[in-house]
């Protein structure tokens, strides 16, 4: 476990000359006034293991510059060092004016160590003793899941889940039952039987040659390209090819009459959801203010705004009502963003169904006798209805938000009774061939099996394509169920061991109150199928509540948050044996600051700690505590000149 054995920082923030500290793997306690640099202390060390300060990240700051003092020059470095027990670690990290930010240290071992240490909580301040205990329970559920590596575990979970979803969409878009039942009617009209396998589909062309002693029976599918070329000997081939194709684009028709039932179905549904929250003006008013919301909540959170008041409308609020609120606010717009999700599912599947019939009335286009002059009003009427369904992908690019609204269904339709009419014409003429040759057995029977090969190829194509998406689908949906399961047993596992550290924590700062048996709870969403959050669930004189923030004091929440922290500390910081709290103890009365100055020196004791503070009471309290216990004690002082200095502690701060 890793400690520190010396820290030096000059040029960031609050220090101008160098603040060094020889720890020599001890804690330190240091007691600074506002305004003499403690925070610098702290700023510098998120800096040093995160690349960032929080709370100076914002539009209106150039983060780069705001490590670096003011009073320096252009072409002096802003640096952290830090000295490890272990040497391989030791690192500067340093930044200029105009240069990016480096590390002296470039080995692998402490790349390595930096990644590892970033998943660890090493620094607390006061404005984030309030963030687990007051978040949303989704929000709650997703920072818990960064401190214990459970992101990965959630990315996998939804991974298979949106799998899952997704294949059982293309099964319910792609219409695969139905489509093979298209293909089976044109089989049973062409052989006069049902084919449900390879074999049955060989002895019905079989039966059907059989009568024409035209030599051996067909064993396979590669067979039959040279039967149909003895079938052509003595026949008419541009007979034979119309005969083909107008039964094979009265076919395709009666494939699109289905798409575009399907069209028109989703588009019915696809409208409905569209058009009733577009008419709510509340809810796209509050769909496009959920941004704002959640981005004002961050900015909240990171304390950039410091006073008791709405940084947006400028009045006074206290800060911690407001952050309630606006979690509360977003919390009650899940339900909204969800019907947004709908009406973008029904644009989705809308546009999947305008690519099948697009893709159908393509591959009729296609066939040559549509070149034809007698055909030429038949291809005009087909490019119509291909017109008219690429209206229907127009509807979907058009945004809710800006209140646009759909057309009306009636005036996108395919009128059916058409493309009835184009699909007798094309039997008509097919039959038409077929009678004019009576006497010719093979044409007809050629045409069968012609019919019957599409049929059958098209029928194995769809059966193969809904057998794989069946395939995965199944396979998704069962590994997400063992997954789930495996996952809640692990959380479940962890809550109560970290909850029960959280309890003993909070218990040794506030004993005797009544606020006990404190627990972390998965809750799960409607379906009792996934995570949605977890919540804060406490016993308050006998009684179970949930959560902490409609029932407890702001000073009982910041316990409550310390005891939070402390337990990830514990649980989780596997590679440094080290914490910095920054004066975290400003809503404790006396005797709660001092059961927490014995919670760490008896708990902690064998972590190194860097404690600051701003108030001279608290830091007398802990400095009489921890002067016996092998801790370092210094103050802070500020000067124009200099920036912050710090001092050994000579009993008088």
């Amino acid at each position: 476990m890793n400690k520190i054995e010396r820290i030096a920082i000059k040029g960031i923030r609050g220090a101008k000359d160098e603040i060094s500290m020889d720890l020599g793997k001890k804690s330190i306690l240091i007691y600074g006034e506002n305004g003499t640099g403690k925070s610098t202390i702290a700023d510098a060390f998120e800096w040093f293991y995160q690349d960032k300060v929080d709370y100076l990240i914002s539009e209106e700051i150039n983060a780069k510059l705001a490590i670096r003092n003011i009073f320096l020059g252009d072409h002096e470095l802003s640096r952290i060092s830090i000295n490890f027990m272990n040497k391989n670690l030791d690192n500067e990290k340093s930044i200029g004016h105009t240069v990016a930010a480096r590390n002296s240290n470039s080995s692998a071992a402490f790349s390595a160590y930096k990644e590892r240490s970033a998943s660890e909580n090493l620094i607390l301040r006061y404005q984030d003793l309030v963030r687990f205990i007051i978040a949303t329970k989704s929000e709650r559920l997703s920072n818990l899941q960064d401190i214990i590596g459970f992101n990965e575990v959630k990315e996998m979970r939804g991974l298979l889940k949106k799998m899952a979803g997704k294949y059982a969409k293309e099964i319910k878009v792609g219409d695969f039952e139905n489509r093979r039942s298209q293909k089976q009617a044109i089989l049973m009209d062409s052989l006069g039987q049902n084919v449900i396998s390879l074999d049955h589909f060989i002895d019905a062309i079989n039966r059907q040659v059989e009568p024409l002693n035209m030599g051996n029976k067909l064993s396979s599918l590669r067979d039959i390209p040279e039967l149909l070329k003895a079938f052509e000997k003595d026949e008419n081939p541009l007979q034979m090819d119309q005969l083909v194709s107008y039964n094979r684009i009265a076919d395709n028709l009666s494939e699109l009459g289905t798409y575009i039932d399907d069209l028109q179905d989703a588009y019915d549904v696809y409208y409905n959801v569209y058009t009733k929250l577009s008419k709510d003006q509340q809810k796209l008013q509050n769909l496009q203010l959920r941004n704002l919301l959640t981005e004002g909540l961050s900015v909240l959170k990171k304390d950039i705004s410091k006073d008791d008041f709405c940084p947006l409308c400028q009045q006074e609020k206290q800060k911690i009502q407001l952050i309630k609120e606006l979690g509360q606010r977003i919390e009650e717009s899940e339900a909204l963003r969800k019907e947004f999700e709908n009406v973008r599912e029904g644009c989705q599947r809308l546009t999947t169904i305008t690519q099948n019939c697009t893709s159908s009335i393509g591959t009729i286009l296609k066939e040559k006798l549509l070149v034809e002059k007698d055909n030429e009003a038949l291809k005009m009427s087909l490019e119509e209805i291909q017109s008219r369904i690429s209206q229907y992908s127009r509807e979907c690019k058009k945004d809710i938000l800006s209140e646009e609204m759909l057309t009306e269904r009636t005036d996108l339709n395919v009128d059916k009774k058409d493309l009835q009419s184009f699909i007798d014409l094309m039997k008509k003429k097919a039959t038409s061939i077929a009678e004019g040759r009576k006497e010719s057995t093979k044409m007809q029977i050629h045409g069968k099996i012609i019919r019957a090969l599409d049929a059958y190829n098209e029928y194995v194509a769809i059966k193969k394509k809904q057998d794989a998406l069946l395939i995965a689908k199944n396979t998704f949906e069962a590994l997400y169920d063992d997954f789930i399961k495996r996952q809640e047993d692990a959380l479940t596992t962890f809550l109560d061991i970290f909850s029960a550290e959280i309890n003993k924590y909070y218990t040794l700062i506030n004993p005797e109150e009544k606020v006990e048996s404190i627990q972390l709870v998965p809750l799960k969403d409607k379906s009792d199928e996934d995570l949605q959050g977890i919540t804060i669930q406490f016993s308050f004189f006998d009684n179970i509540h949930k959560p902490p923030k409609y029932l407890l004091s702001e000073s009982h929440i910041h316990g409550l948050g310390l005891a939070f922290f402390l337990a990830s500390v514990k649980a989780f910081n596997k590679e440094n044996h080290f914490l910095l709290l920054d004066d975290v103890v400003s809503s404790f009365d006396a005797q709660h600051r001092a059961r927490f100055i014995d919670l760490l020196t008896r708990e902690f004791k064998d972590y190194q700690i860097i404690l600051l503070t701003h108030e001279k009471d608290f830091f007398d309290l802990a400095a009489a505590e921890v002067k016996n216990k092998g801790w370092l004690i210094s103050t802070l002082a500020w000067s124009q000149e200099k920036g912050a200095e710090l001092h050994p502690y000579n009993g008088a701060a």
